[in-house]
């Protein structure tokens, strides 16, 4: 080796990562050489996600796999997709400045997209089949403050688009997003009848109901007073915060007319004075107020108002008659355990052992205490 002068190379990367290697260096040559291959090296040992920063052109769309927090960049993005209808939010149809993912479902499940606490910029969210050109299948701006929300089913395998962009043509910026299972806001069982309700928040009303068909229900439909004071009583205040409550009813088709997603006939209503009045022509699916419990129509997406939704599973109570089956195989055992531990700190799950409307460690103790088969 050709003796030289002791130098200094420092590299850093997006992933914060930093190598400093002292090293002989006799000549401009290898140095450069040395500068490559730790480049290569800071390559190789970053994260995937934290590379990934999306493709400005959707038929580029950058690869993603699993579940995990994805950085992104719109720094010089143009805008590449259409505006779609389901992207309206105050008025504004188009996710400006745009740069695309291409996500291959891990399972079929339930999930959410998000720039909550990630990103710094007003940013805005659009899911697509694989398809280019497609219609949106869900859309969200303002879920969290300025950022975005976005929550749909996935089937296991197949690909979908993420358009991540800006709800201004002005606004650019650089952060995070991230894709997880979807956690429900609240799982609560009308122990009286058996009937099972689940809560998410952020979906316009058909995005709502497209997940509550996923999960093997509808929204909620209103029977009579009784279940209309159980919804509003368990949903309309829930975790402290004043909500507006996504129903299953609509005239979608039927000016009008209005019918429960589920097919159940319409014999009961709680309308407040003067509704449901169709507003500017748009307004053909039915809201709870979280204050009152009275309803109104509003558009597709809620007028940009976050609303929760309510879905109906029935008989997703479960029907043992042995309490701690949670399975209802007939013995109380590990995936009763685990079905409780997965519930845990929801409010009302079927897994509220003694009643006391969360799960926490005293239904675990009256679980472990039920450990074993079920009395015959």
């Amino acid at each position: 080796m050709v003796a030289g002068s002791l130098g200094r190379l420092r590299l850093r990367t997006n992933s914060f990562l930093e190598i400093i290697l002292e090293i002989d260096m006799p000549t401009q040559v290898t140095r450069a050489f040395l500068s490559s291959a730790l480049g290569a090296l800071a390559l190789f040992v970053a994260t995937p996600s934290a590379l990934a920063q999306g493709a400005n052109s959707c038929a580029s769309a950058e690869a993603l796999n699993g579940y995990g927090t994805f950085a992104v960049s719109n720094v010089g993005a143009t805008t590449d997709g259409l505006a779609d209808s389901l992207c309206n939010f105050f008025g504004n149809q188009q996710v400006f400045n745009d740069v695309w993912f291409v996500w291959t479902a891990p399972e079929t499940s339930v999930v959410d997209v998000t720039t909550c606490a990630l990103a710094t910029w007003d940013s805005k969210i659009a899911i697509y089949s694989e398809a280019c050109l497609s219609a949106a299948l869900a859309c969200n701006d303002d879920a969290c403050a300025l950022q975005s929300r976005v929550r749909f089913a996935c089937e296991g395998g197949v690909s979908y688009l993420i358009r991540v962009g800006s709800y201004g043509a002005t606004l650019f910026g650089s952060g995070s997003f991230s894709i997880q299972p979807m956690a429900f806001e609240a799982d609560i069982t009308d122990k009286a009848t058996g009937t099972r309700y689940v809560a998410v928040s952020g979906l316009g009303f058909n995005a709502a109901e497209a997940l509550a068909v996923a999960l093997g229900g509808h929204l909620t439909s209103i029977g009579d007073a009784t279940e209309q004071e159980f919804v509003h009583s368990n949903f309309g205040n829930l975790n402290g915060v004043d909500r507006r409550v996504w129903i299953g009813f609509t005239d979608l088709g039927s000016e009008g007319s209005f019918h429960w997603t589920d097919g159940t006939s319409a014999k009961f209503t709680n309308w407040n004075a003067g509704e449901p009045n169709n507003w500017n022509g748009v307004e053909h699916y039915a809201e709870m107020h979280g204050s009152s419990g009275r309803w109104n129509d509003l558009s597709e997406n809620g007028a940009g108002y976050v609303h929760l939704a309510v879905i109906e599973i029935a008989g997703g109570g479960g029907g043992s008659n042995c309490l701690g089956d949670l399975n209802e195989d007939g013995v109380i055992d590990a995936p009763d355990l685990a079905i409780l531990l997965s519930s845990w700190g929801l409010v009302g799950a079927p897994s509220d052992l003694n009643g006391d409307t969360i799960i926490d460690a005293a239904d675990l103790a009256m679980l472990l205490s039920l450990w074993g088969d079920c009395p015959t």
